[in-house]
């Protein structure tokens, strides 16, 4: 096979399989498409990936990554047919000025992750970049290079600095798109002026801590903010993190004080506290004034009162990490409005069923496993959207749950054969075991009798007895 032969193969597949798999994966991939000795690959001057990039980067001075190299790699990945793609070249510790003129001029994604250093004009050149940009290995950034770097468009990776100085955070704050700089433990508060600045997605998950000014300057800036380190937060920090707009993470967080969550309450966007384990009733009174989407995936339990102050809370509420609720918790949580998820549940008192029958807002229990007869028929008084693929108990009232097309199941069950068969409509059930993953023989035979058609797209585990269903269950027109 000759080269034009290999390049129309490799052509079929993603760029950014092309240059990150080894030689072994390669020849796997030739393999698989043609029966050819994939051996053959080894005599062509074409290589991808890093074989090609290290074999290059050997007959280089010291691992410098030159125009003429650049120039190959972005003329094979620009002719390839679905575009650009991502270009990899994280063999190369340099790169001279020329280089990165030309890698400028790329339309898609550069990773050069290998470079220790940059100088200020390769700086400015990769600047005018439009894309992703990944440079992170560089530990130090001069304020220059900041300069240059800041007028990048597009996603830019810079988590091998752990440091950055005031001019510099100011430079990279005009950037436009998303920043990372993950490898920062620590941020002066003028560094954290210049980023306040910046708009777009800004992550800085590598610090663990954050004063009350610095927090003050973040709180100004204009996008998603990541703050994922931190494991305590000052009530002026809160403060000042309190007035940021748009999406909060700080999932790094343990506990949150009555004040710090009376703050964070006045954020406005979504907000994930998702490390948070225990919430006190202050807490969660504070956090109830919040609006926008809150997350509080780490809690596994939450007592009546912290309910009641939650279920004030305006907009989507996620507690996927509750197994139990009280009847109390569920009646505070009956009074939320908006996206209420707890997919963690795996069983509900007819109480509480009762509590949400009346719940004015989307409803999401994914995690139920079981329900008795009073708490089916509840339910079924929902008018709202009702997410619940795990029932398996079911009572006499559910048809009516599921003929709203609101349900689907994991598992299967007598009550569930006897509804279908005495179904009046037994198609309105045809997608309801599109969830389901595994059936027994039993299971299948009892299926084998179903006269209307039913859809088990969802099956991973497949008996030689299902032949039957296919016989059988030839949907009527």
């Amino acid at each position: 096979m000759d080269y034009t032969n290999y390049k129309n193969i490799f052509a079929n597949f993603r760029i950014s399989i092309l240059f990150s798999t080894s030689l072994d994966i390669l020849k796997k991939i030739c393999a698989e498409i043609n029966p050819t000795p994939p051996l053959l690959i080894e005599s062509q001057d074409y290589l991808f990936g890093d074989l090609r990039q290290k074999k290059v980067a050997k007959m280089t001075r010291e691992n410098v990554l030159t125009l003429q190299i650049a120039e190959e790699f972005c003329s094979d990945a620009e002719d390839l047919l679905w575009g650009p793609g991502c270009v990899t070249l994280e063999a190369f510790t340099e790169i001279t000025n020329e280089a990165a003129k030309r890698l400028s001029e790329f339309a898609g994604t550069l990773e050069l992750n290998g470079l220790k250093n940059i100088s200020n004009k390769a700086a400015e050149y990769l600047g005018k970049h439009n894309g992703g940009l990944e440079l992170n290995s560089i530990k130090y950034l001069s304020s220059l290079a900041a300069e240059g770097l800041g007028k990048h468009s597009g996603w830019l990776e810079l988590n091998g600095l752990t440091s950055l100085s005031g001019i510099a955070a100011e430079n990279l704050g005009k950037h436009d798109g998303a920043l990372e700089l993950n490898g920062i433990t620590n941020l002066s508060s003028l560094a954290a002026e210049g980023l306040g600045k910046h708009s777009g997605w800004l992550k800085l998950n590598g610090l663990t801590s954050l004063s009350g000014t610095a927090a003050e300057h973040l709180g100004k800036h204009d996008g998603a903010l990541e703050l994922n380190g931190i494991t305590n937060l000052s009530s002026l920090a809160a403060e000042g993190l309190g007035k940021h707009s748009g999406w909060l993470e700080l999932n790094g967080l343990t506990s949150l004080s009555g004040i710090a969550a009376e703050h964070l309450g006045k954020h406005d966007g979504a907000l994930e506290l998702n490390g948070i384990t225990n919430l006190s009733s202050l807490a969660a009174e504070g956090l109830g004034k919040h609006s926008g989407r809150l997350k509080l995936n780490g809690l596994t339990s939450l007592s009546g009162t912290a309910a009641e102050h939650l279920g004030k809370h305006d907009g989507a509420l996620e507690l996927n990490g509750i197994t139990n609720l009280s009847s109390l918790a569920a009646e505070g949580l009956g009074k939320h409005r908006g996206w209420l998820k707890l997919d963690g549940l795996n069983s509900l008192s007819d109480v509480a069923a009762e509590n949400f029958s009346i719940y004015e807002g989307s409803l999401s229990l994914t995690g139920l496993r079981g329900l008795s007869d009073k708490a089916v028929r509840f339910l079924s008084r929902y008018d709202g959207k009702l997410c619940n693929y795990g029932i398996f108990y079911f009572g006499s009232d559910i048809e009516a749950m599921f003929r709203k097309e609101r349900c689907s199941v994991l598992f299967l069950n007598e009550s569930l054969f006897q509804l279908i068969d005495e179904c009046r409509k037994p198609n309105s059930f045809r997608n309801l075991l599109r969830d389901l993953r595994s059936i027994s023989d039993t299971e299948v035979e009892r299926l084998g009798e179903h006269s209307r058609g039913l859809e088990l797209n969802g099956l991973t585990a497949l008996r030689d007895e299902t032949e039957n269903i296919g016989k059988q269950n030839s949907p009527q027109e």
